[in-house]
């Protein structure tokens, strides 16, 4: 497993370990975990079902095709 070296301010570093001591983890973990979803690079489990088919049995309907004429621009 590769090491990695950073550093922050006192009181974050404070933070992080008070976080990661009530969640039961080592320092080291609750940082692994944190990156490891900051640039996991895919999309959490169940997210675009959750997100997409949220509308799924509501009253929104697809607006079709409008062309330009169609279209109000104006800025109230």
């Amino acid at each position: 497993m590769r090491r990695l070296h950073f550093s922050v301010d006192e009181q974050t570093a404070k933070r992080i370990q008070r976080e990661a001591k009530r969640l039961g983890m080592t320092v080291s973990k609750y940082l692994a975990t944190l990156v490891s979803r900051g640039v996991g690079g895919a999309w959490p489990a169940g997210y675009l079902e959750r997100v997409v088919g949220s509308c799924v049995g509501s009253a929104l309907t697809d607006p079709g095709e409008r062309s330009l004429d169609d279209v109000d621009l104006a800025v109230r």
